[in-house]
């Protein structure tokens, strides 16, 4: 007996405009208020992620084209945080830490992982300095800054590959 299975929309007629925003009031409800209160604590933690970035973690930055490590290498370009193409087709591969990471501890032993900030991140909501501290403290992991050339540390001796979800460099 082979079944038939069908999907119907019970609802699917097209809603007023006056409908279709009373259903996104009640969507609003489920998620976080707008608020003057959040909007300034948000602000306020951009702006520390920043500092946070600006004093500490740009001096821990690799200038891979002025010293290259003798050490062989694999690069991994960070994606824009959130990117839709990932989190919609692999949610898994989302958390780009948990995927770094996991990079880095299976590279063979020698082998540094070098990370490639994004050019047009914006820095301090999705991706801020504790991302940044977790890297730092994994020992085969180098930072590059997002004005590096990455077409020339591709073609760099020691290069061993290139580690990437999607993007203009896979």
């Amino acid at each position: 007996f082979a079944k038939k299975i069908t999907t119907v929309f019970t609802d699917n007629n097209i809603y007023p405009l006056k409908k279709r925003l009373l259903g996104i009031l009640k969507k609003q409800n489920s998620y976080e208020k707008i608020s003057i209160k959040n909007l300034v604590l948000r602000k306020i933690y951009y702006y520390y992620s920043k500092f946070i970035k600006n004093v500490y973690i740009n001096s821990k930055y690799h200038h891979v084209q002025n010293n290259i490590q003798s050490d062989q290498f694999v690069i991994y370009p960070l994606h824009v945080t959130p990117e839709a193409s990932i989190l919609g087709s692999d949610p898994e591969l989302a958390d780009q830490f948990c995927l770094i990471k996991n990079i880095a501890l299976n590279l063979p032993y020698g082998v540094t992982l070098y990370v490639k900030e994004h050019p047009d991140q914006l820095y301090g909501y999705d991706i801020n300095h504790n991302f940044y501290n977790k890297l730092l403290s994994i020992n085969n992991i180098r930072l590059i800054h997002k004005n590096e050339n990455v077409y020339k540390i591709i073609e760099h001796k020691n290069c061993l590959g290139v580690a990437v979800l999607n993007g203009t460099l896979g």
